[in-house]
């Protein structure tokens, strides 16, 4: 039978009882919600894929992501817009967090400031779009919680769809801020906005979150038009308990996941 290890807060470094456990375990579960630590922490589950590669990982914060990955997507499926996707050059994130720049924990367990799902976020793009670090490029500024990071275009085109070609410059960029809103639960993704020029066009796709913490806002501007936004609910589940149970049920590694850790591991190294 499978064995599951539900480890409660960051994952201790180099910690012999937490080692082993995790070498008995067929899957070890996290919730990066509560990580004090979250750049140290990522780093540490990184670490753990390379040297118990038998054992799968899982964190309910990426299934918290589903909804913003799909609506990512979804401006995608629109063939007026396909031809942007090649195109798109800046990324930007926005996650909630408390006033207090200093890590805190609140009732519900979750620690404020935590960029750990807007990280996520990130290197899911970034290894969609194919996109390829330069050396030394990341500006954390601790003072402002802000990331940014320069990188170059791969030549092929991106894998978040089928392959588009289109002329489109080689930089790109992504930053992650925090956005001061007390009403919603720290960590929470509050903006996602794309950038593309294509052949002198500029498109802009924005996921913006409503006032509503279960409703967003998506939009399109175009050079020639901005396209009327539209209303979205946020249909997944974002209950720990239904996480959880959606993570049991998976038997084997989510490869996707795993690689997107590696990613951020990346971003967080450079």
């Amino acid at each position: 039978l499978p064995v599951y290890l539900w480890w409660l807060g960051d994952p201790p470094d180099d910690d012999s009882t937490f080692n082993s456990l995790v070498e008995l375990s067929s899957r070890v579960i996290l919730d990066s919600t509560s990580f004090f630590n979250p750049e140290q922490d990522i780093q540490t589950l990184a670490a753990i894929l390379q040297t118990t590669p038998d054992c799968a990982l899982s964190d309910l914060n990426w299934g918290r992501l589903t909804p913003w990955r799909q609506l990512v997507v979804q401006f995608f499926d629109v063939p007026d817009y396909r031809p942007y996707l090649a195109g798109i050059d800046s990324i930007e994130i926005e996650h909630a967090a408390e006033p207090l720049a200093i890590p805190m924990r609140n009732e519900q367990g979750d620690v404020s400031p935590n960029p750990t799902r807007a990280l996520l976020l990130a290197g899911w793009l970034k290894a969609r779009l194919g996109w390829i670090l330069s050396e030394s490029t990341l500006q954390h500024d601790t003072a402002s919680g802000s990331y940014h990071w320069s990188l170059e275009r791969s030549a092929s085109s991106t894998r978040l769809l089928s392959p588009i070609h289109g002329k489109a410059s080689k930089q790109a960029t992504i930053t992650i801020r925090p956005r001061v809103q007390s009403e919603i639960r720290p960590g929470s993704i509050c903006l996602v906005r794309l950038v593309s020029h294509v052949e002198n066009k500029r498109a802009t796709f924005t996921i913006n979150l409503d006032d509503d913490p279960n409703l967003v806002l998506t939009s399109v501007e175009l050079s020639q038009e901005t396209r009327p936004s539209r209303t979205v609910s946020l249909a997944a589940s974002q209950k720990e308990s239904e996480l959880l149970h959606d993570e049991l049920e998976i038997t084997g590694h989510d490869h996707l996941f795993e690689q997107t850790l590696q990613e951020v591991a990346e971003l967080l190294e450079n």
